[in-house]
């Protein structure tokens, strides 16, 4: 557990008005590929009953001292390999830029290195992303490669940089561990 977030696996209950609101702001979702879905109840309950007796977790991350839902998480495991891609949305407005995300991310590489035995955590955004990259950065993770002009955003091409860390990279930084 975080000292500000926790990770819980994402429920039913979890689907609330609010959180499909996030999904439906154009300028909340602008980096992400869910842009282009209008959702609605149905389609969140398929898109969770899609993680049922799968290796992937799919998480809300809830703020410590309210309890409240804040965004979620989705990790997608490849057990052959030992490699997860997390991805992160931030979607409550008062929580967007204070830190929680990136408290978050590392939560989730801490128990995906921990609990998981992964030996590879990677992850992707938009090259215009910046609080994405900075998260990144912020965990250790290294650039490992660039799509070029792979999206269109605002009808403009845009890179879609790749991020990675290797589970001995994790294991040899010197911040404090989290606990998972």
């Amino acid at each position: 557990m975080g000292t500000n977030v926790r990770l819980v696996p994402f429920e039913e209950r979890h689907i609330r008005d609010d959180y499909i609101g996030w999904l439906n702001d154009k300028e909340l979702m602008r980096y992400s590929r869910q842009r282009r879905i209008h959702h609605d109840r149905e389609n969140c309950l398929e898109y969770l009953k899609g993680f049922r007796s799968t290796a992937n977790h799919f998480w809300s991350i809830e703020r410590r001292s309210d309890g409240k839902q804040i965004g979620t998480m989705t990790a997608y495991i490849d057990r052959e390999n030992r490699v997860a891609d997390v991805g992160i949305l931030i979607g409550a407005p008062g929580a967007r830029g204070t830190g929680l995300g990136r408290e978050a991310w590392g939560l989730a590489l801490d128990h995906l290195f921990r609990s998981e035995d992964m030996r590879k955590v990677t992850g992707g955004a938009s090259a215009a992303n910046a609080p994405m990259i900075r998260i990144f950065e912020h965990w250790g993770m290294l650039l490992e490669g660039t799509r070029r002009k792979q999206d269109l955003i605002d009808g403009e091409p845009c890179d879609v940089v790749l991020f990675g860390i290797l589970r001995e990279e994790w294991g040899r930084r010197v911040e404090p561990r989290l606990q998972a």
